[in-house]
């Protein structure tokens, strides 16, 4: 599968692996704890879908950078 959008200016956006999403906030544990969740399976399921977002509205905001490039 290909997780790469281009645009037609030849920029590129390639989608992040969710562990390069938390890696800045030094691992998963963390990156749990910053938004008030516990290392548990709920958790990390919650963390997951927090993680997905941020990666959506990356992706869209790709997206609303390059609506007008031709």
């Amino acid at each position: 599968m290909d997780n790469t959008t281009r645009c037609v200016c030849g920029k590129a956006w390639v989608e992040p692996s969710r562990n390069s999403v938390v890696e800045p906030f030094g691992g998963m544990h963390i990156f749990l704890a910053s938004y008030g969740l516990k290392p548990t399976p709920d958790g990390y399921e919650d963390g997951k879908v927090i993680i997905d977002a941020m990666i959506a509205q990356d992706r869209e905001a790709f997206r609303m950078e390059h609506q007008n490039c031709r």
